[in-house]
Order: C-alpha cells, then structure tokens, then sequence
C-alpha cells in the first residue's frame, strides 16, 4: 500500500512534467485551474464523510445493505447536484466556451465516486489494501493515457476526459473486489433509510467544513492566481508547487501507519 501510493506519486510528478512541457504555460495553467475548481467542488461528497460511514459498518446498528445503499444515495445525490449547479454557474461566468467544455469534461468523475462508500468498506474491515491498489490502477491508467494523447493532441479537452477516467477505473476496481469480498452483499440489495440519510448528514456536516477548510487552503492560491494575475501565472506556479506536494506523503504515511 505505502509503495503503490509511493508509485502514485512518481507517476504524477512525472506525467505532470511531461504534459506541462508539451502544453507550455498558458495551455496547462488553464488546465490546472480547472483541476482545482474540481478538487474544491469534490470536497462536497464528504458531506457522507468517511469517518462516520465507517463507524456505522463497525457499529453493526443498521444492516450492511441500509448503510451501504443510503451512504450510495448521498453521494450520487451530490455529485449530480454539483455538476450541474457547477456547470450553469460556470455557462454564466465563462465568456470561453472552450473553457466551459474543458470544466464539464473535468467534473464527470464525480458521477464515478459515488461508489466512494465500497472503498469505506474496505477500511472498516481492514482491508485497505484493495483501496489502494484500485487508487494505483486509477492513477497509472490515467497518468499513462494522458502522457500519450499529449503527444498526438494539445485539446484540452480530452485531457479533462482522461483526468477523470481515474475515478471511474478506481470505481470499477473498487466494486469487482466488493462482488468478490466473502462479507459483502450485492449491490442491487443496497436499500435507502430516509432517517438514516438524515442521520448521516447531520453527523457529516460539521467534519465537511473542517475538510473544506483544508482544501481551500491548498487550492485556493491556484483560482486567486487566474483571477489576479493570469493564466500563464498559473502554469508556471503549479509546476513549481508541484515540487513540494510529494512531502505531504511522509506526513500522510506516518499518520495512516500509526492511527490504527
């Protein structure tokens, strides 16, 4: 687990370097920009956060299905909410057509994450390791395409695309291990609880604006910078930040080693 996530971070690094060298600053600022928006929107689906969705499973009070099927619902509920309120604030806010198309393609995968719930699973019956390997072959298979379309095609568009087919290959990875898991139910059994629905988000809420937090506080100086200074600014600067995102693994390795 820790050396795929060390893999993970090579490959990105180095798929990042390439396509930024092949796109030049203009081209990749605007396509990092539009990565961040994504990263910022995509802290919603915590609203079933992770922490709560694995006590529930641990605490054995509601049926497996129930939880499994009602957390399912909130996810997919907000990530349809948030692509398309994102998508008509940003027909509104974008003159660039273009961009609109570029933002669109980039947020999809949210619609993919909605299965984020089976990867909770795994984590509350420690077996994270199936995670992880689903995240590598996400990260690898998208890296990898993006790298080679940079070489026949500059269209930003289809980098969007390829961005967010990792999370539907880590979804899809996700849910063969849970159809092969000894303890797991078939999805088509997940039920919904409205009170359990209601339960979950109450106990989420507050978390999510701890973790919204966080994520403005990375994301935040990439969308000041399009707006403040421009485009090309924004290219050369996620480059350079790139640099220093592979030292927040050590932290991240520490404390996911030790919490258990």
């Amino acid at each position: 687990s820790r050396r795929q996530r060390q893999m993970c971070i090579r490959d990105r690094f180095i798929s990042m370097a390439i396509i930024a060298k092949n796109l030049g600053p203009e081209s990749f600022g605007k396509i990092q920009y539009v990565f961040s928006i994504h990263y910022l929107l995509q802290i919603m689906e915590l609203i079933s956060h992770p922490s709560i969705v694995k006590q529930m499973l641990l605490e054995n009070k509601y049926t497996h299905n129930i939880i499994m099927g009602s957390s399912f619902f909130i996810n997919a509920f907000m990530a349809v909410t948030i692509l398309m309120t994102s998508s008509i604030i940003a027909y509104f806010l974008y003159d660039d057509k273009y961009l609109l198309t570029i933002f669109i393609a980039a947020q999809i995968g949210l619609l993919a994450r909605s299965f984020n719930n089976v990867s909770f699973y795994f984590d509350s019956v420690l077996e994270s390791k199936k995670t992880s390997t689903s995240q590598f072959l996400g990260n690898f298979i998208s890296n990898t395409s993006r790298v080679i379309a940079i070489f026949f095609t500059h269209n930003l568009i289809i980098q969007s695309l390829l961005f967010s087919l990792q999370f539907f290959v880590t979804s899809l990875a996700n849910i063969i291990y849970y159809s092969k898991s000894p303890h797991a139910i078939n999805i088509k059994t997940w039920k919904i609880d409205k009170k359990l629905v209601k339960h979950i988000l109450r106990l989420s809420t507050p978390l999510l604006f701890t973790a919204l937090a966080s994520v403005i506080f990375f994301k935040i100086d990439i969308i000041m910078l399009e707006h403040l200074v421009s485009t090309r600014a924004v290219g050369i600067y996620s480059v350079a930040v790139k640099l220093s995102e592979p030292w927040f693994f050590f932290s991240g390795a520490i404390i996911t080693s030790f919490f258990p």
